[in-house]
């Protein structure tokens, strides 16, 4: 019985996420969401992202889908709630862009952006969506999307 119990307990922390803190937006970043064709998709990880004082690097831009753009926003308004910092743009009632940190209990943070790419549009159909971990800081990365 003891070795199924810890069988079972090394199968579940093997299958929990990599990233640092656990986020509803991880849902809108799989393989049918990814590879559909009105989704430019990006992930890097390594070295590449080191000088950024980064470990992990993904994002995707949705254009002209506003179902596909309607479910990345109901995903980062929900885990806009649990941010630890946040930056928020509205106009008229709407929000255009945020940026949030989700502090973990390690030495990473995890970080997600996004911003409407059709602000006036009566439907929201464009999106960019960036999910990011490391050690950068909140004012570093709001200067590299500058």
């Amino acid at each position: 019985m003891k070795r199924l119990i810890l069988l079972i307990a090394i199968i579940t922390g093997a299958a929990t996420s990599a990233w640092a803190v656990e986020l509803n937006i991880d849902d809108f970043f799989v393989y049918n969401i990814m590879t559909h064709r009105d989704v430019t998709a990006v992930q890097v990880k390594g070295k590449e992202l080191k000088q950024y004082k980064l470990s992990s690097f993904r994002s995707i831009t949705v254009n002209n889908n506003a179902k596909l753009a309607k479910t990345a926003l109901r995903y980062i308004v929900k885990d806009a709630k649990l941010a630890s910092q946040k930056e928020e743009g509205t106009k008229s009632g709407r929000l255009l862009y945020g940026f949030y940190v989700f502090k973990s209990g390690n030495d990473k943070n995890r970080y997600l952006f996004f911003r409407l790419n059709n602000p006036d549009a009566d439907v929201v159909t464009d999106i960019t969506v960036v999910d990011m971990e490391g050690k950068a800081t909140f004012d570093e990365l709001k200067q590299m999307f500058k």
